[in-house]
Formats: C-alpha cells, structure tokens, sequence
C-alpha cells in the first residue's frame, strides 16, 4: 500500500481514542479523503498535536482498500487562519464552506479547484474581505467545480434593466421572468442577484493553486486573490446576501437535501425564502 503526500485543509475531526483522531481532509490532489491518525494527541507525536478545524497542512497518508478509513501517517499543520477564531461571522461563514466542501464531492474524487476556493476564502477573510463577500466567490467556484454553475445572462442584458429575471433550478438556465410559461419551475431572481453572481464568476478563485503557493513558511501569494477582493467588496451587502441564499439553494437542489446546521447558521432567514421558493417548485 503506498503512501501518498499532499496538501490538506481539515473540514471535521473526531475523537477515536484518548490519544487517537479521525479527521476530514479536502487535499489538493486526492480530494476529500477520510482517515485515522493513531496517537494523534500524543505530546511528540507526528501529528502537530493534533487535527483542528480548518487549519491546512501537509498529509502523509496509506490508503486502505479493506477500510472506508486512510491510515494518516503524518500530520505538519502549517497555515493558522485566524479570523474564524476572532469573528463570529467569519467562524460561521469558515464552518458553512468546510461543510460545503465536505457535501458537494464524493470521497476520492480530486478537485484542485475546490481545495483552491477554499484556500483562497480563508485567505480572503484573514485580509479583511467580508465574511459574506468570501463565502459569495468560494460557492460560485463550487459550483463551477462540480458542473452546475449556472448559465448568466450578459452583463449588457443586465443593465439598467429593472425587470426580474428567474432561475431554473434544474437546468441552470437564467431568462426574463415574464417570459417563463409556467413559473412554478422557476425562482424569480434580481438584476443586482446577478450583478453579484457576475463578480463572483469574475473572480475566478476555481483556478487552481501551484504548489510554490502553498510553502510553508512563505506568505500566500495569489495574483487571483490580490485582482478579485476589490470586486466583490464592493458589492451591495443586500446583493451579497441574495446571491448567497439563491448559490447555497442550488448546492441543496443538486444534492436534494436540507440546510445543514452550519449553512442555518450562517445564511437563516434568506435561506427560509429560498426554502419556500423550492417547495414550491418540487410541488
């Protein structure tokens, strides 16, 4: 069984024994993988002193064809983003996109641009890009990764336009909402929604991260992050937080299920509309 090495940000962890973890990781290269650490806890173990949330690393790790369950060899936590930690509403914004992650790929499957999102949300926030503003670039790039991105209509078609526009959640096709026969298929969507999700797209943060980026002991470079921060912290909060509801209802769409307690508390009463707006339509 050969070990495999990469770089890793941890989405959950559990305690397995009084000195031994199993965790989630998003890598770069090999996608979601879950595993046990054995003495994980211990004082001079090979584990950083443990998994903590959202801390990125390196991850020496065997894969196991007999369990569900990698073996993690090796653990060097080294990249600390302090800003869940200090702020209420980038913990919560930093708890719903690990939980994001953890749901919208399947375990083994790589998606470089995903772990990049991710990294570059974290990053993002520990800048002082609002909390809201990062979640908004990092789902949009969610969706491009996993193929369900919707199709935007041009922004020239945006302008001026007061008209609303509506969304079809299993086609992800966007048009005039006056033109659509039967609107119980459809969510009514605003010009400035779409404004929003055009920045997020602009910002590009599915682009995927060499691996120079990620050294430890350097400062996080990016070209991609430095251009796209200005863009989408510019935006109107109320846009942000629509473009926000309407992203995360079209992850739940795709994997027909609930709000989770993280996505609850960090998107509630936005989110009740879009709730009511999918009943309706799988009515």
């Amino acid at each position: 069984m050969p070990r495999w090495k990469d770089q890793a940000i941890v989405l959950r962890r559990w305690p397995w024994s009084e000195t031994s973890q199993t965790a989630l990781l998003l890598t770069r290269e090999h996608g979601l993988s879950r595993g046990l650490a054995k003495g994980a806890l211990r004082e001079r173990g090979a584990f950083s002193g443990g998994f903590e949330l959202l801390v990125r690393g390196e991850i020496v790790a065997i894969d196991r064809p007999s369990s569900d369950l990698a073996l993690f060899v090796e653990w060097d936590a080294q990249r600390i983003v302090r800003a869940p930690r200090r702020a209420l509403d980038a913990h919560h914004a930093a708890l719903y996109l690990a939980d994001l992650a953890s749901r919208c790929v399947a375990v083994g499957d790589p998606h470089p641009g995903l772990f990049a999102a991710l990294v570059r949300a974290l990053e993002a926030m520990e800048r002082g890009l609002a909390p809201v503003a990062a979640v908004l670039a990092a789902q949009w790039a969610a969706l491009e990764e996993t193929g369900r991105a919707p199709s935007l209509p041009a922004p020239e078609a945006l302008a001026g336009s007061a008209r609303r526009w509506a969304i079809n959640p299993e086609t992800g096709s966007i048009s005039l909402l006056e033109t659509v026969e039967d609107r119980r298929r459809v969510w009514p969507v605003r010009p400035a929604t779409l404004h929003a999700m055009h920045a997020a797209q602009r910002a590009g943060w599915s682009v995927p991260l060499d691996a120079s980026q990620l050294a430890p002991g350097s400062p996080f470079e990016d070209h991609t992050l430095q251009s796209s921060c200005a863009a989408v912290a510019t935006l109107p909060p109320r846009a942000v937080q629509g473009a926000n509801a309407l992203l995360a209802a079209l992850h739940l769409w795709a994997r027909g299920e609930e709000p989770s307690a993280a996505c609850r508390a960090f998107l509630a009463r936005p989110l009740d509309v879009m709730r009511r707006l999918r009943r309706r339509t799988e009515g």
